[in-house]
């Protein structure tokens, strides 16, 4: 029996297998959805299903930059617990990943994971495989992407991947002779863990929620509400 693409349709949905996987036991067993069903559970990529519904809090982040540092990217990929984060496969697939946003045309997520990974499958068949065969759910959660004309860039990773930095710095200067300043930078960033990177980022919403936070403090301090909105160390 030929195989339709509405029945590899039908076996992705109903098991959460990759499109590929589902062609090739559909090929296997002349079309026999059922069959194709058992199959998979079989090779253990129908697990990927009831997997995905459990949260990924844990996970790892990796950076990967051009040599002349004039490209960056960063990519988190999240993992159900800390060990799979530690697991070598697991960090494999996360600096794969990344080196695939540092070439991929923007960090859109929908757009990445219908990327070719390794030239045989899509970024999101990728993970069903891997989340088939380390037996946790995994999730591409963030992808950015640094490639301003006239910067460098240099970046830090911190608690074994737990926290990642891209530093860019617009200067004439090659990476190598930047490179230890802006590692100091970015582990500065790391440590301080900044909401905005200047004042023009700054959320008017989260402003304003400061400035109620701050006015409440003063006046459970025990001033008066005329010196505290003459004095507000909020205005600019």
């Amino acid at each position: 029996m030929a195989v339709t693409a509405l029945m590899v349709k039908e076996l992705r949905e109903r098991t959460g297998a990759g499109m590929m996987d589902c062609k090739k036991v559909l090929e296997e067993t002349d079309g026999d959805i059922e069959r194709g069903i058992e199959l998979l559970r079989e090779k253990g990529l129908a697990k990927a299903a009831k997997k995905a519904g459990r949260v990924a809090s844990e996970g790892l982040v990796r950076l990967s930059f051009s040599p002349d540092g004039k490209k960056a990217a960063m990519a988190e990929v999240n993992s159900e617990t800390d060990f799979v984060a530690k697991n070598a496969d697991f960090i494999g697939f996360v600096e794969h990943v990344s080196g695939m946003a540092l070439e991929a045309e923007d960090a859109n997520i929908e757009n990445f994971m219908n990327l070719s990974f390794k030239n045989e499958e899509t970024v999101q068949e990728a993970v069903g495989h891997m989340i088939a065969t380390i037996g946790e759910n995994l999730h591409v959660r963030r992808l950015h992407k640094g490639n301003t004309p006239g910067c460098v860039y240099v970046g830090y990773t911190h608690g074994n991947g737990k926290i990642g930095v891209i530093i860019g710095l617009k200067t004439e200067a090659a990476v190598e002779e930047v490179f230890i300043v802006g590692k100091d930078v970015a582990m500065q960033v790391a440590s301080m863990n900044p909401k905005f990177i200047d004042e023009s980022s700054i959320d008017p919403e989260y402003l304003e929620s400061e400035k109620k936070i701050l006015i409440q403090q003063a006046l459970n301090e025990g001033k008066s509400a005329d010196i505290v909105e003459k004095n507000g160390c909020w205005k600019t």
